[in-house]
Parts: structure tokens; sequence; C-alpha cells
């Protein structure tokens, strides 16, 4: 048999947790399972937050997985990265079905058909012989998870619980109560089908197999060390125990490397800084932490951790929006969306201002007025203008600063100061009419800017902006067919290359309709459009014909809209 070197493949996590997949043992190398219930929420939030999404393309990727295939043994699977993500999965899959389990009989055969599929099956004629999804490599560990969770076995009295199964069992029962919470005391049987639809279905692993330990461990090595960025983080913790001690940093600097999981812990530590600097290079950030704060007064090193960890919290809630869900779901959904804009546009520089918000306690209600302001900014300036990112690397920290050092206090201070950073909706004009949409990285963000637009002007019509089923469409091709119309209409090759490309020849179409039509003439686009449920494409259905002034005065019609909708 000829042995597996690496292979990657993106898997619903249904397949990893299925039993057709194979046992997943836990190599005695790995440390004991010991998420902490930080670690659960986030990742029970992750899988909610798809839950409550209203996209039903909506995933999330739990991240790698790394498993050795020993061939040796008959293709025993050994996890070597993962270990923690995949059982808190499967405990959070074991609570719905013993939730399942006690809502009535035809939920209870669900249960044990859910059970058969992903915890465990014993042979009819020798109960003893069970196959099990997950076996560690430790006797308490295997006790709490197969007989207690999984088959509901009530513990020994007197249980001493170790390392082993401590995380095991609080976790789980963290868990149900977590379900409880966003579901009710008692859910009913839709509520739990559904979550575990989500969980089986739309939740992605990248699997990485391979048959040879030294690769899996080089691989468990490469996903878990990021070594040098990390260096003065580290650097820092051990001053804080210098000055403090063991046992006060602990518990806290815990709760910062839970915040900054998979996190580049140097990126972190510079925003910090830039929040209560301004703008800091990134080089030596231990230095410059100890030059502005006194790391060896007890007092101030006692602080400066606790602000830390608050900060390593918001950061945390930037790079994971789905995390934060401290206001009405209107308000976390606000929030989800705007961060997940700014990602899009591939805005970094602005987490300083939302750091220092959230160190002085603004409301989340007011964050997202400013992370609306933030798009605007973005998208004037960066998008349409094309101006460099690093234009605005001075702008934000320095207003980071003034929000920290509490130099301006008040909600609209802010806005005016993002405002004032604006181009006005003249240099807007000039560039929005000049803009060339070319890139795939420029399409997925017309798209956006389209669909934002078509949807303020139809609120009863909302195109999701995170539909995979949306496509740009090219009014004029980007490629004409031979022979077609679009050659005569456009017989300027240079021409018609600047014009297909302009913001006024875009508009987004129902991928059913853009496959169909593709490159043909406008005559038969129309029929198209006018299929289109979406009322800005009937208007182009209705329009005549389509040439060089349609595009240039459809231009001025989205600008006119675009700088309403992302004001100075």
């Amino acid at each position: 048999m000829k042995l597996k070197l690496l292979e990657a493949d993106t898997k619903k996590l249904e397949y990893l947790l299925n039993l057709s997949y194979g046992t997943l043992y836990i190599p005695y190398s790995q440390r004991p399972y010991e998420w902490k219930e930080e670690q659960v929420l986030r990742l029970f939030n992750d899988f909610y937050s798809v839950y409550t999404s209203k996209d039903s393309s909506s995933t999330h990727i739990l991240n790698f997985i790394t498993i050795r295939i020993d061939e040796e043994e008959g293709n025993k699977k050994y996890i070597y990265d993962g270990q923690q993500r995949t059982v808190t999965s499967l405990l959070l899959l074991s609570a719905l079905i013993s939730e399942l389990r006690e809502i009535d009989e035809n939920s209870t055969s669900s249960a044990n058909t859910l059970t058969n599929l992903y915890l465990y099956t014993s042979h009819w004629k020798d109960s003893s012989a069970t196959n099990l999804k997950i076996v560690f490599d430790n006797v308490a560990a295997n006790y709490m998870l197969h007989e207690h969770i999984f088959k509901g076995q009530d513990l020994p009295l007197g249980h001493v619980f170790s390392d082993y199964d401590k995380a095991l069992y609080e976790n789980y029962y963290y868990i149900k109560d977590l379900i409880h919470k966003r579901f009710s005391p008692k859910p009913n049987k839709d509520e739990i089908v559904a979550f575990i639809d989500i969980v089986l279905e739309h939740i992605l692993v990248i699997i990485i197999e391979t048959s040879f330990e030294n690769i899996a461990e080089e691989m468990f090595e490469t996903l878990n060390s990021t070594g040098l960025q990390i260096e003065d983080f580290y650097v820092l913790k051990n001053t804080l125990i210098q000055t403090l001690d063991e046992d006060t940093v602990k518990p806290i600097w815990s709760s910062i490397e839970i915040n900054t999981d998979r996190i580049n812990k140097s990126k972190f530590l510079h925003a910090y800084v830039n929040t209560i600097n301004g703008k800091t290079a990134s080089s030596n950030i231990y230095s410059k932490i100890s030059n502005l704060i006194n790391l060896k007064d007890p007092s101030t090193a006692i602080d400066f951790l606790n602000e830390l960890k608050r900060t390593s919290e918001i950061f945390m809630k930037i790079d994971n929006p789905s995390q934060r869900i401290d206001g009405t779901q209107d308000q976390n959904n606000k929030y989800l969306q705007c961060v997940n804009n700014l990602a899009l546009l591939s805005a970094n520089q602005y987490k300083p201002v939302i750091l220092a918000m959230g160190l002085k306690d603004y409301h989340i209600s007011e964050i997202n007025i400013v992370l609306e302001k933030i798009i605007a900014l973005q998208l004037r300036n960066i998008f349409i203008a094309d101006n460099k990112a690093n234009t605005l690397e001075l702008f934000y920290p320095a207003l980071a600063k003034l929000i920290y050092k509490e130099e301006i206090t008040e909600i609209d201070q802010i806005l005016l100061k993002i405002s004032n950073e604006m181009i006005n909706d003249a240099q807007l004009y000039e560039s929005f009419n000049n803009r060339l949409i070319e890139s795939r990285k420029d399409e997925a963000i017309i798209r956006f800017i389209l669909k934002e637009i078509y949807n303020s002007q139809h609120t009863e019509i909302v195109i999701n902006a995170n539909s995979r089923d949306v496509n740009l469409e090219h009014i004029l091709p980007v490629i004409p067919s031979e022979g077609s119309q679009w050659l005569t209409d456009f017989p300027e090759e240079d021409e018609r290359n600047t014009l297909k490309y302009k913001i006024g020849n875009l508009t987004v179409l129902f991928n059913r309709l853009n496959s169909r039509i593709k490159n043909s003439d406008f005559s038969i686009k129309k029929s198209a459009y006018l299929e289109s449920v979406i009322p800005q494409n009937k208007i182009l259905g209705n329009v005549s014909e389509w040439k060089k002034p349609n595009i240039d005065q459809r231009t001025i019609d989205l600008y006119n809209v675009f700088k309403n909708l992302w004001a100075k």
C-alpha cells in the first residue's frame, strides 16, 4: 500500500464526526482535553451565529485538523492537531442529542439514530464490542466521555476528578447550560434539529492527513507555533510575573492567551500600543511598552495587565465579530456586518479606534455608528479614489489616542474627525467617473456597493450581501462575441476596454440569469434583465440600447446614490 505523504481537503464537520470516517484516537503525546469556558463559549458562539444567520449559505470554518493514518495498525487515525476543537464539537453534539432524547418518543428515536451515526455503536451480540468516535489514551477521560456523557451513566459515588476528565465534565454541562440560555430550559425538537443541522452541515473543517508521524508532528508545530512574532508577548508575560507573581498573572494572562488564540500576537500588541500612543513602529514592541508603562511598579503593572486583558477581549471581537453578544440581536448583527464589510475592504488600520472606544466603555450602538462612518471613509478614499491604504495609517492611531486619553469624549467629535478625513464630493465625483473595476478583489467590493445601493432604493427586496447566487454582470461584456452588435456599437477597442470596466456598466444578477446570457447582445440581455426580481435590472431591461452615453449617465446616477449612502 502506498503511504500518504500529505493530503488536505475541506469537509463538512459531519464528515469528520461520522463514525464512517473511523474512530479518532488521541495520542499519549497530546496534552489532556483542557479547554476553558471562554474557549467553549467562543466555539459555541461561532456555531450559533451561523444558526441565527438569515443567509442559508452561511458557514463557519473550524480550522485545521491534522490526522495521522497508521497503515500498520489497520489505518488507525490519530489526531495530532485539533483535539480541543474536535472534542468540544463532539461534546456540543452529545449535549444536543441529550436534549433531543428528553423531548418525546419520536425525538428519542432521532436521538438514537444520531448516537449510532456520530457517538458510538455496540455489536448486537456483544455490547462490549463498541465502536466509539473518540478514544483517549487515558482511562479516566474515556470513562467520562463514553460512559457518562455518551451513555448517560451516573458517576460513581465520591468520584474524584482528574486533569483528564474534569474539563470534559465541566464543558459538557456548560454547553447544556448555553443551550438552555439560547433556546429555553426545555427547547423544542425543531430548534434542536435545526441547530444540529447547522453543526453538521454548515461547519467546515480543513482535514490534513498523512501516514508519517514526523510530518504530523511538524504540521502540529507549524500550525501551533508562530515563532518570533510572539517573542515580545512572552517577554512581557515574564516581566509581569517578576513584578507581581505567577498566581496573580497566570489567570489573567491565560484569558489574554485564550482571547488571542490563533491571532498574531505581535499585531495584537502593536494595535494596543497604537491605541494608547498613536502611530508607533511595529518593531521592538516590548521596549516601547516598557518605555510607556512602568512595568516594575506592582500597582502600575496590575493595572496594565487588566487593561491588556480588556483589550484582548475587544480585539478578539474585532477579529471574530460573531463573538460580540453584549447588545441586542440587531446591534450584534450590525456590528458583525460592519466588521465583515471592513474585512472585505481589507481595512485593518482602523482597529485602534474600536479598541479605544471599547476601553472607554462606549456602547455597541455608538461603536456601530463609528464603524459605518469608517466604512464610508474606506470606500471614498481608498476604494473609489484609489488612494494607498497607508494614507490613513497616521489618522486612525491618532484618533484612537485622542479617545483613549479622553481628549475627545463625544460620539459626534469622533464622527467629525472621520468626516474631515474624507475626500469631498467634487473629488469623489471625478474619481467615481474614472474608476475602473478590473481585479477580482475590486469586483467583490463593487458587488457589495451595488447591493447596498439597490437595497437602499428598494427596501422591500433585499439582496443578501453574502449570497453566493448573485454575480457581477458586465452589461457591455468583457469579451464580446465575434460578429456581435457590441463590436458595431463600440468599434474602438481602447474605448471599449475602458467602458466595460466603468461602474456604470456593472450590475448584479442572480447566477441563473447571469450564466444564461453571458456575452449575448443587449437585445437578448434585456429580456433577462426584465425577468430579474431586482428593480434596477428591470429598468435596464426597458432601455432601448446600451452605448457610451448610457454607461456615462448610469455612472453619474450611481454616484448620486453612493455619495448620499456613504456621505462625508
